[in-house]
């Protein structure tokens, strides 16, 4: 069997190097190339469906200007660049009002900002397709469907950059990722959800731990002055019962009442001894709220009022303190005999 080459040209066979043609003088460029010569190993073949050989290369001829011409078809919604090699890249999409757009095979590039802030809702884009150059779908917000060819080895900043509707991922056969590619997406719109949420975890977590040393030292704090008062020595004590109650103690605000009305540490005050009894009730501690009763009982810093007295005693036994019941028992004695001396000063009158 032999190996023959074919002159392009005329189709003269031949199993030699020749530089020409000896048949049409063609210039075989060297004895023949892969390019410019059909290569066959059997003299027998059968070109009987082209009528010989020349028709053949005819055929491939037409076959490939069909090719080109159903590409450019296929590139008519979009403003393109053929290269010398036969590939194209796209400019831009014509066709504004294009929802679908599919990308035909030939196309090696897509070129910045080609399709950028475009109503498209999908794209598919061929096998071949090398790079996408910066901005190219940025702002396509409807955007939801859009391949990525295994070819691809170039990608610029923010391709996908604010494609609100788009989820997609990249995959690692990329050589080149530019800044920002996937930009307010939604695999970025999550990313940064999660991590505000772990920073407002985090952030949580640390106000808790601050909270608990707070607290913490709060406690000692307190305890240190409860400490003082108890040994009498009420002017170390006041200022550290002045500072928690101005950090919202309720414990150290019905301590510095009682400061403020015995005159422990500061000079007397009831206004200030009410002012801070009433503070502490408020934050629910039963012993400012029994205080309160006192006060009201006794006509500290109030009108003597038996009836507002009772009232307050009741509310501290409902929060737990077991005294106050003695403090009821007491005042509803007071209001008893009260009472009997208020008849019989109305039996006397009438009687005259």
């Amino acid at each position: 069997m032999s190996n023959f080459k074919f002159c392009p040209e005329c189709g003269f066979k031949f199993d030699r190097e020749y530089k020409f043609c000896p048949e049409c003088g063609y210039k075989l460029d060297g004895g023949g190339n892969k390019e410019s010569l059909f290569d066959f190993s059997d003299d027998t073949a059968d070109y009987g469906e082209y009528g010989g050989f020349s028709d053949m290369v005819k055929a491939k001829q037409n076959a490939g200007e069909k090719d080109k011409q159903s590409k450019l078809k296929n590139l008519s919604i979009f403003d393109y660049e053929e290269h010398l090699d036969g590939t194209y890249s796209i400019k831009k999409l014509n066709d504004t009002s294009a929802l679908t757009i599919v990308v035909p095979e030939g196309v090696t590039s897509i070129m910045p900002e080609a399709f950028m802030s475009s109503g498209i809702i999908s794209a598919t884009l061929p096998e071949g397709l090398v790079q996408i150059g910066d901005r190219a779908f940025k702002g396509c917000k409807n955007l939801m469907s859009i391949n990525i060819p295994s070819s691809l080895i170039i990608m610029g900043d923010e391709v996908f950059a604010d494609c609100e509707s788009l989820n997609i991922s990249l995959p690692k056969t990329i050589k080149k990722v530019g800044k920002d590619v996937l930009k307010n997406t939604i695999p970025d719109i999550k990313r940064k959800q999660e991590e505000a949420r772990k920073t407002r975890m985090e952030e949580l977590r640390m106000a808790a731990k601050r909270a608990d040393e707070a607290a913490r030292k709060m406690k000692e704090d307190f305890e240190k002055a409860s400490g003082l008062y108890y040994e009498k020595k009420y002017d170390e004590a006041f200022p550290i019962f002045k500072r928690l109650a101005e950090d919202d103690n309720a414990s150290a605000q019905n301590f510095l009442g009682i400061c403020y009305e015995y005159g422990r540490g500061v000079d007397k005050d009831i206004q200030k001894a009410v002012s801070w009894y009433q503070k502490s009730a408020d934050q629910g501690n039963v012993y400012a709220i029994r205080n309160i009763g006192l006060c009201y009982e006794y006509g500290t810093g109030f009108s003597k009022d038996y009836s507002k007295a009772l009232a307050w005693y009741k509310k501290s036994i409902a929060c737990g303190h077991k005294k106050a019941a003695e403090d009821v028992k007491r005042v509803e004695e007071t209001m008893r005999k009260e009472e009997e001396k208020l008849k019989k000063r109305q039996a006397g009158k009438s009687t005259h």
